[in-house]
């Protein structure tokens, strides 16, 4: 009952799959994107390179970080994750000023290199269980920009995708966004093996960062972008696909 009835997107034709209609409709889809779709190409480029704060690699690199590395106790490491959770509703806040002032695409790239400069500021001012405190200040901090970038990248996947095709993109952003999520604790866990400091494990994680800031300069004009998902209708198979796309080039070159 929480969700009205609403027409279909695409219809089966007789004697055609559930399975096969989809994974036909994802391969026309993939094409288009990398044909056609720069900014959404790029978008899918800077997403494996952007560890979610939020969800799992980089929570576990700082949970591991504060057991070890400073012994903190697990009531410390509660109230550690409740101030990160407060502090993500400011953080939030800020998201909308960005991306109303500004666009989401520099939210986003601003988000990332905030967390970045506050993981290469504990590292620098941590260096045992006497500044536990100032772990704490880092929680803040990083609560904020867990709260700032994790909308800022939903509303930027939202604002660059082809009308129309948003739940089936959303899969693609997901796992673009996972696919190397391995990464950031293998690496961290293979320097913590070789003798290193886990501080300089946890600022490995900041190479990740600067790389998906440095992939995101591919996505370009955030306003064109916008437009181009905008211009064109969504197609239902490859022979649309080609109408939908020749179209869009007749509108922009009349603008």
């Amino acid at each position: 009952f929480l969700f009205g009835n609403r027409p279909p997107l695409h219809r089966l034709q007789p004697g055609e799959s559930l399975v096969r209609k989809g994974m036909s409709k994802l391969r026309v889809s993939v094409k288009c994107v990398w044909s056609n779709y720069p900014a959404l190409k790029w978008l899918l480029l800077t997403l494996l390179w952007s560890p979610d704060p939020g969800h799992g690699q980089m929570l576990s690199l700082i949970i591991t970080f504060e057991t070890e590395f400073l012994k903190m106790t697990a009531s410390q490491i509660a109230i550690f994750q409740l101030l990160v959770l407060i502090f993500t509703i400011p953080g939030g806040f800020i998201s909308r000023y960005v991306c109303q002032k500004y666009n989401a695409l520099t939210s986003f790239r601003v988000s990332i290199l905030s967390w970045a400069s506050i993981t290469a500021l504990g590292v620098s001012i941590v260096s045992g269980p006497e500044d536990v405190r100032y772990f704490y200040m880092c929680g803040i901090l990083w609560g904020v920009c867990l709260g700032w970038l994790i909308p800022t990248q939903r509303v930027l996947f939202c604002s660059i995708v082809p009308v129309g095709q948003e739940t089936e993109f959303m899969g693609l952003i997901l796992c673009f966004h996972a696919m190397l999520g391995w990464l950031p604790p293998l690496v961290f866990g293979f320097m913590n093996e070789s003798g290193l400091s886990m501080r300089f494990g946890l600022l490995s994680s900041d190479a990740f960062f600067i790389l998906a800031v440095i992939t995101s300069i591919g996505i370009g004009d955030y306003n064109m972008a916008v437009q181009q998902a905008r211009d064109t209708k969504r197609f239902e198979d490859s022979s649309n696909l080609d109408t939908a796309i020749l179209e869009r080039n007749e509108h922009s070159e009349i603008i």
